[in-house]
Formats: structure tokens, sequence, C-alpha cells
């Protein structure tokens, strides 16, 4: 009998190492399965901010886009400013030399009424 005990006894040895093995193998299928629905959350995640980050972009490339614009329009109005300062300062001295000329014969039509 002794034999026979110890062919059961390997027996339940060989069985306990196959449901190791199996619970392991359950396990990993487990952490499979859980590293997969990981990957597809995190890929979804990816794809969101990738699409947040080119909105964005998008919105900056189009600021800057404005940006450039009124810069560019800036630009001109200082340009037509300056050249009204120019034509500005310009009919101020015409006008300053028509008043000198005009307080000449103010002047001069003065004396000769104080002549006559």
């Amino acid at each position: 009998m002794p034999a026979i005990s110890k062919k059961v006894g390997s027996k339940s040895k060989k069985g306990v190492k196959e449901e190791k093995k199996i619970k392991k193998k359950d396990e990993l299928t487990e952490l499979k399965k859980e590293v997969t629905k990981l990957k597809r959350q995190y890929q979804s995640k990816i794809k969101n901010q990738e699409a947040k980050i080119k909105e964005l972009s998008e919105a900056v490339e189009k600021k800057d886009a404005e940006i450039l614009r009124l810069k560019d329009e800036l630009e001109y109005k200082n340009k037509q400013l300056a050249s009204k300062d120019v034509e500005f300062e310009t009919y101020k001295k015409a006008t300053e030399e028509k008043v000198i000329q005009l307080e000449a014969k103010l002047k001069e039509f003065e004396s000769k009424k104080n002549e006559n």
C-alpha cells in the first residue's frame, strides 16, 4: 500500500503544478486583456489630445495671420498719418507766408492811408 500512496501523492503534486500553471495562464490572459484595454483607453486619450492640439494650432495660426494683417494695417495708417503731417506742415507754412504777405499789404495800405 505505501507504493500506491506515493503514486497518488506524486499525481497530486503534478496536479498542483498543473493547477498553478493554469492559474498563471489565466492571470496572464487577464493581464493581457487589461493591458489591451488600457492601450485602447490611452490611444483614445492621445487622439483627443492630438485633436485639441490641432485645434489650438489652427487657432494660433489664425491669430498670427490676424496679427500680421493688423501690423500691415497699422503700418499703412502710420504712413498715411505721416503723409498727412507733411501735408499739414506744407499747408501751415503756406498759410503763414500768406498771413505775413497780407500783414505787409495791410501795413502798406495803412501807411498810404495815413499819408492821405
